[in-house]
């Protein structure tokens, strides 16, 4: 497959590739650590909150990082179906995006507030964090008023 007419000076394409990479290398470092538990990353329950089996959590990442592939191309690309054109569209995944990023933090200050220790849940959080920002630059990439 020929990719043609992509512009990858855009910050926001840039960026919606690194959360895409950052994402890929939360799902990699987790099963590294399962598998292999090295000392310098950390623990397995650092990484898993448990509140979704494990076969199925490594399954829907690896879903959701195949979609955000085909997102990306189309966003590279100026076009296609993961392109969003709509202004009511832009402002919903916009707000989601908020909503999401918003109940990740009270997620995560409601579950400290009831264990021992600010560190549990960290890493599952910032991913989802990641997954939010993820979201909100599909609301500004290939948006005329963000890009030159």
């Amino acid at each position: 497959m020929r990719l043609n007419n992509i512009n990858t000076n855009s910050f926001w394409q840039q960026s919606l590739i690194a959360c895409t990479s950052l994402f890929f290398l939360r799902v990699y470092g987790q099963i590294v650590v399962l598998f292999a538990q090295p000392d310098w990353l950390p623990t397995f329950t650092q990484w898993y909150s448990g509140l979704i089996a494990y076969p199925i959590l490594v399954l829907t990442q690896l879903l959701i990082l195949m979609l955000m592939a085909v997102i990306n191309y189309d966003n590279l690309k100026g076009q296609g179906y993961f392109v969003i054109e709509s202004t009511k569209k832009r402002k919903l995944v916009h707000w989601f995006s908020l909503v999401y990023f918003i109940g990740m933090l009270i997620r995560y200050m409601l579950q400290n507030l009831l264990q021992d220790g600010w560190s549990n849940g960290l890493i599952p959080v910032i991913f989802h964090w990641v997954l939010a920002f993820y979201l909100y630059i599909l609301t500004v990439v290939n948006h005329k008023k963000y890009n030159n």
